[in-house]
This record gives C-alpha cells, structure tokens and sequence, in this order.
C-alpha cells in the first residue's frame, strides 16, 4: 500500500517540477508534509490529544489536496497546449512523412516534460533499447495525460497499418477544438469549486481551532462534535482531490 502511495505521487511530480519549480519534486514536498503534520500535532496537543490528532489529520490531508491541486493545474495547461502540439507535428509530418523525425522537430516547439519524454524515449529507440511498439507505449504512459496518451497510441496504430497520418491528426485537431470550447466553462467552474473548497476549509479550521483554545467552549465540545467537523473538513478535501481528477480531464 505505501510503495502504491509512493509511486502515485512520484509519477505526478514532474508537472510540478517542470511547470511551477524544478526543486518541487515529491520528495521535498513530502517532508514539508510530515514536518507540518507533525508540527501541527505538537500544537493541537497542548490543548487536548483530540485537538492534535484532528489538526494533524486536517493538515496531512490539505496539502495532499493541495498537491493534487497544484498537478491538476499543470496538467490542465499542458492539455491546452495539446492542439499546438498537433498541429505542429502535422507541419513537421506533411513536409517528412516520418512519424520518428517529426516527432522530433516537434519536441523543439513544446513544453516539459513532454519534449523531455519524447526525446528521452526517442533516443533509447535510436539505441536499440526500445523495440517500435515499446516507445510509443512508454511515452504514453510517461507523459500521463489522456490527450496524449490516446494520441501516441493511435499514432502507433496508423504508422504501422499504413493509414492517412495527416488525415487523421487533421480530424483530432478539429475533434480537440470543439472539446476546447465545451471545456471552457466546465473548467472554469471546477477551478472556481476547488478554490472554495481550499478556502473555506482553512477558514473553518481556523475558527475551529479558535474554539478549541477557549477553555469555556472546549467544555462544551464532545468528542462526536469534534468528529464530525473534522470529518467534514477531511471529507470537503477529498471531494476536492475527485473534482481535481475532472480538472486534469481523466
């Protein structure tokens, strides 16, 4: 279960590192987590072990949140840039008819991590490390965006079976706009959700925490009070990392 924890987020820390920072990868970010939670826990306890336990939950949560957050965003900028990426390869293509040299004069006019993917991925193929089938599968699944992913993998399919490259790629890029301009505002609404969810459980927590530090109010919180709005908040945040999947368009 933790190694399945570990390598979720790993394989999501580059559309941080490329897009925001490139000394955010996951395992920076997860020791600022732990320190948080930890620090938070040695706050709440000075007033009740109930207090430390919720305030370490709630703080573990909310930068897991945040995190997914932040990638949903990067991956959401990067699929916008995906129709500039076809059509930029279809250029390339027209003027080759290689699959192979178009994705590379491709990779010159777009962002990381996918030029670095691709042109990783290209290279060990140039070495005879990749088989042909093997390096359109591990682009697909290095880059880890559906867009692109359903695009390399019918890419594959074309070269192999001998259709219509330019054809087709014409069709995704008509396909992609229309999906575009109905993405509009179903992501506006998605970002404006999250936001509020980001927002008002900070607040919450704090108004919380407020009331814990009260003596006169601490006497009337029960323990089921106390579970409920902390699981209120944990469950706000992750409604929050689901409403962050529709962002990233999975």
């Amino acid at each position: 279960m933790l190694k399945k924890f570990w390598m979720y987020y790993k394989r999501r820390d580059k559309f941080l590192r490329y897009t925001i920072n490139n000394f955010l990868f996951f395992e920076v970010y997860f020791a600022v987590q732990i320190a948080v939670t930890i620090g938070l826990f040695a706050f709440g306890i000075r007033y009740s072990i109930l207090q430390g336990i919720g305030l370490a939950v709630i703080g573990f949560m909310f930068l897991s949140f945040l995190y997914d957050y932040l990638v949903a965003r990067a991956k959401d900028k990067l699929s916008q840039g995906f129709i500039s990426f076809l059509s930029t390869f279809a250029g390339f293509y027209a003027i080759n008819k290689n699959v192979m040299k178009s994705l590379k004069e491709t990779c010159h006019f777009i962002d990381e991590p996918v030029r670095g993917i691709v042109l990783k991925n290209l290279l060990l193929y140039e070495k005879g490390q990749l088989v042909y089938e093997e390096l359109f599968a591990r682009m697909a699944n290095e880059i880890d965006i559906k867009s692109y992913r359903n695009f390399f993998m019918l890419l594959l399919t074309a070269d192999t079976t001998g259709a219509d490259i330019t054809s087709i790629t014409r069709r995704l890029i008509g396909t992609e706009q229309e999906k575009n301009r109905a993405m509009v505002q179903l992501r506006s609404s998605i970002s404006y959700g999250l936001i509020m969810i980001f927002i008002m459980s900070i607040i919450t927590l704090y108004m919380f925490n407020n009331a814990l530090s009260t003596q006169q109010i601490t006497q009337g919180i029960t323990p089921a009070t106390f579970a409920f709005v902390m699981s209120a908040v944990i469950f706000a945040l992750l409604l929050g990392k689901v409403m962050s999947k529709w962002l990233e368009g999975e």
